[in-house]
């Protein structure tokens, strides 16, 4: 069994032996009683590639030298140096165990807690702090009861430095996935753990107050001597089990053996090259926890293939990827049998060349799927992330009453939060449970509640503020103001008294529609941005929709309660109170309408009002039909709304085009209504045009027809009209990926007089904005 293993093996790179300019060093290793050994590190010294042996201890290492030497470690053996080159071909390697009198507890007087202090002290003295380029292979397999339901395959272009300020560069080269059964279940993989580069968060205060650690007897790797520590938990429920392996002459980590209880558990190796150590191989198992208990183990295999370090940024291959990016989503290679056949990595093992059988045993009776063929610009914009975790802060000339800024930045901060609780709750019940909690008792009741409270500020009116559902019916979110504060509110200024009614439509519309132009840059049919849509947007755009329904026209009569005037909700029954304002314009302020207050007349309006609230259903985006194609290199994107306005309504059809996968181009058609006729309006939008390097702007104009000072059975009309530019300049450019960190914001609005769901403002109107977006 073992030599069929090893043949079928091999037969991957039967191909590239006649094709490529390289040698091949194929070869078994095991163990003083002939079974096979496993993760046995093999590694060129001179060339300074390497890669493992599977679980059959098999192994096969690709170089275009002509001398080398092959040096196979294991920990607790003696490491063997083999002389090769281009003749070398076949290789039996029996390891022997290291024969050592190391004295277990002599270290210089040195507690285990305190050696281990050490050793991370010693972390920038072993592990090298300039950046390197190291060449990695990855493989996850989903495996259940022996059964193998998926297996992921990649090559990567990790840039790396073990300086805790230096962030990874990571860049994807090539990947191929095989789903072998029908089983669906989401899966995630435990990733290549390096634990040096985050081993003062590992090993972190309060690992040592809740571990105890001790010595267990040494051993050796690399034919050098090397401390064994033992971490256990004292809370036996939670914590970390494993053994910590370090050099005992340089005090380097050598490995680690840890198992995170119910989570995950890792084995990570490392290597000396030079004067200085780097990751050379992990093998980790994920607990992916399903419904109903269901638990399906994920493991995972890295090696690296290659340290190399002088490179500059044209040595990199790859597409540059996020640390916990869904790599399944990325065109795949699976029929692309040549790039495996020449790139070094992890032989299969009898499990997998099992499935691997079966699989094409399947498909020998139908044709093989195609991989997706992309153009360039197709590619390019397949990979755009619809969210880069960011925080976009902007800031006014007219800062306290700019409802723009504010509906930008609190946008913002909720898609940063949001990602933030994605990124926080590894088990998925807990983290859509957070996302509901955040997206329906904090978030939409915060922005309904400033919007209110900026726009009574605005008119003078100091107000107290309850921004949460929380105690939601106890402390309505605006109260501490009288009958005759608002009684003279609505004198001063009928139309801003009109306008509080339905403010907090207009900030719901604002935010849905800023979430409505981002889903309409990128393409969803990527799994990252499918993901980062449903879990990062889709909850809140259901919300804001569907309040915009609601709210206003159908909450059954309320009461009043039994409350002081001050603590009442200003308006109850928004939209009966609405309905009979607009008719009887000279009607005294009430905190509260019922139906039976209304005419005959005024419930039809009502009612009509209501029906046509549901064309606010009309986003595709909620129902997961972000965009339609026009052809190879075009698509589209709309959404429909209906809004109560101070002097009647507002239809809008949204419209966002998408020009050769890059440009994008916003149309708005708007219709105004009052009780004697209809008025429109129409905007458009370009999207980030590169002026020159680094710069871009955004330009939108708008022009419209209105009710002559928004009368509600007038039947003359004004024009009016709005232009608007955001510049931004996008600096510390990351000279491996090639992208901004910091970008500044400079923009410009002016409107003359006219209703615009974006501003407070009903007259003329100029403000500045500034801010900035950092990209983490």
């Amino acid at each position: 069994m073992l030599k069929k293993i090893f043949i079928v093996c091999f037969s991957f790179f039967a191909v590239s032996t006649l094709t490529a300019q390289s040698h091949v060093i194929r070869g078994t290793i095991t163990d003083e009683n002939g079974s096979p050994m496993p993760f046995v590190t093999v590694f060129l010294t001179t060339s300074q590639i390497g890669t493992i042996s599977n679980n059959n201890g098999v192994f096969a290492l690709r170089f275009s030298g002509n001398i080398d030497t092959l040096r196979i470690s294991f920990i607790g053996y003696e490491t063997q140096r083999i002389v090769v080159n281009n003749n070398t071909e076949s290789l039996r390697i029996q390891m022997q165990p290291f024969i050592t009198q190391l004295d277990a507890f002599t270290v210089s007087g040195l507690s285990a807690e305190a050696l281990l202090r050490h050793a991370i002290e010693r972390v920038p003295y072993n592990f090298r702090q300039e950046p390197f380029l190291m060449k990695s292979y990855v493989r996850h397999k989903a495996l259940e009861n022996d059964t193998l339901h998926f297996m992921q395959e990649f090559a990567l272009n990790i840039v790396r430095s073990y300086d805790p300020s230096f962030s990874d560069q990571r860049f994807l080269v090539r990947n191929r996935n095989f789903r072998f059964t029908s089983d669906q279940s989401y899966v995630v993989g435990a990733g290549g753990h390096d634990i040096v580069r985050g081993v003062s968060n590992v090993f972190n205060a309060r690992f040592f107050r809740n571990h105890d650690i001790r010595y267990l007897p040494s051993t050796t790797f690399d034919n050098r001597p090397v401390y064994v520590l033992e971490s256990s938990p004292r809370n036996r429920e939670s914590g970390i089990n494993g053994r910590i392996y370090i050099d005992q002459e340089s005090l380097a980590f050598i490995r680690f053996d840890l198992n995170f209880r119910d989570e995950y558990k890792v084995v990570v190796q490392y290597e000396r090259i030079g004067d200085k150590h780097y990751l050379m191989n992990t093998a980790a198992v994920f607990y992916n926890r399903q419904p109903f208990g269901r638990v399906v183990p994920v493991k995972t295999n890295a090696v690296t293939t290659a340290i190399i370090h002088t490179f500059s940024p044209s040595d990199i291959e790859g597409t540059h990827i996020r640390g916990r990016d869904a790599l399944v989503v990325h065109a795949t290679q699976e029929y692309d049998t040549l790039f495996w056949q020449e790139h070094n990595a992890l032989l299969p093992d009898s499990v997998i060349l099992v499935a691997l059988e079966e699989y094409f045993a399947r498909q020998r009776d139908s044709a093989f799927a195609p991989t997706p063929q992309r153009n360039e610009l197709q590619q390019e914009a397949f990979l755009r992330r619809l969210y880069v975790p960011n925080l976009s802060l902007m800031v006014s000339s007219d800062l306290a009453h700019d409802f723009s800024a504010f509906n930008h930045s609190f946008h913002s901060v909720n898609r940063y939060i949001s990602n933030l609780l994605v990124r926080n709750f590894r088990r998925p019940v807990p983290g859509a449970l957070a996302l509901l909690t955040y997206n329906y008792f904090l978030s939409p009741p915060f922005g309904d509640a400033m919007s209110e409270w900026l726009f009574l500020n605005k008119n003078e009116i100091r107000a107290g503020m309850n921004p949460t559902m929380f105690n939601r019916y106890l402390t309505p979110y605006m109260f501490n103001v009288n009958n005759t504060e608002m009684s003279d509110f609505r004198e001063r200024n009928r139309l801003d008294f009109m306008r509080f009614h339905t403010i907090r439509n207009d900030g719901r519309y604002v935010r849905s529609f800023l979430i409505e132009e981002e889903l309409a840059r990128v393409d969803l049919s990527n799994r990252n941005n499918r993901f980062s849509f449903v879990m990062l947007y889709w909850i809140e755009l259901m919300q804001l929709r569907m309040m915009n329904i609601i709210d206003p026209f159908w909450r059954e009569d309320t009461e009043l309660s039994n409350r002081r005037e001050s603590r009442q909700p200003l308006i109850v029954d928004r939209g009966r109170s609405w309905t009979a304002h607009l008719f009887n314009p000279e009607m005294d302020y009430q905190r509260h309408v019922r139906e039976e207050d209304l005419t005959d007349e005024e419930q039809r309006y009502f009612r009509r009002a209501r029906l046509w609230s549901l064309l606010n259903l009309g986003s595709p985006q909620m129902f997961f039909l972000p965009r339609f194609s026009l052809g190879e290199n075009h698509s589209f994107t709309f959404s429909l709304n209906y809004l109560p306005v101070p002097f009647g309504e507002m239809f809008r059809q949204n419209i966002w085009f998408m020009q050769n996968h890059r440009q994008l181009h916003g149309v708005f058609f708007r219709q105004y209504r009052n009780f004697e006729r209809t008025f429109f309006g129409i905007g458009y939008k370009l999207y980030d045009v590169r002026l020159f390097q680094n710069m871009y702007v955004t330009s939108s104009v708008d022009f419209w027809q209105q009710p002559q000072d928004f009368n509600f059975r007038t039947t003359a009309s004004f024009n009016g009209f709005r232009v608007g530019q955001t510049f931004e300049y996008r600096m510390l450019r990351n000279q491996f990926s090639g992208q901004n960190r910091l970008s500044i914001l400079l923009g410009y609005n002016y409107k003359t007089k006219g209703y615009m769901s974006e501003s407070f403002f009903m007259g003329e109107n100029f403000n500045v904005n500034v801010g900035f977006r950092w990209n983490f």
